[in-house]
């Protein structure tokens, strides 16, 4: 059995050998991917980009291009949530196609940045409960239910 990433990268190991070849590709993907488009769009669009495919190989391998892919993801929810209001105002679309696809930016913006563009409001909450007497952990658990559950600041 083949491993998919290794015939991925093998199709193209010629041109990309050179680590600035790649660099530049990656610096190129990512502006663009920020900006909006998607990175199938980006790769398909220029015959000297890679493919998605192994853009997605290069970024398991090497996490420096993850980190600049992510940060490309998480300004690319800002795009879209900025694009949200340019297709409320735009008057030449239909109003249900408008909503579709406000809706669809809404909640890719939320995926891709949901600290930021989540309806969801998330809670880390870590807490060492191993060491805790029965009554200790029921006290833990009351305050923990208080946080989670008390209305946020202004919603009361």
């Amino acid at each position: 059995m083949t491993n998919r990433s290794t015939d991925i990268e093998t199709h193209h190991r010629g041109q990309w050998v050179s680590s600035q070849a790649r660099d530049a590709a990656i610096r190129t993907i990512c502006e663009r991917v920020a900006e909006g488009e998607s990175l199938k769009a980006v790769c398909l669009s220029d015959p000297q980009l890679p493919s998605p495919g192994l853009v997605y190989v290069w970024c398991d391998r090497y996490p420096a291009y993850a980190i600049q892919m992510r940060a490309a993801h998480l300004i690319k929810g800002d795009v879209l949530a900025d694009r949200i209001l340019e297709v409320a105002e735009d008057e030449s679309l239909e109003p249900a196609a408008r909503n579709v696809r406000i809706g669809a930016y809404r909640w890719l913006a939320g995926k891709l940045n949901p600290d930021r563009w989540s309806d969801v409001r998330r809670l880390d909450i870590t807490s060492s409960v191993s060491m805790l007497t029965d009554e200790q952990l029921m006290i833990r658990i009351d305050q923990l239910n208080d946080l989670v559950f008390r209305p946020p600041a202004g919603d009361e």
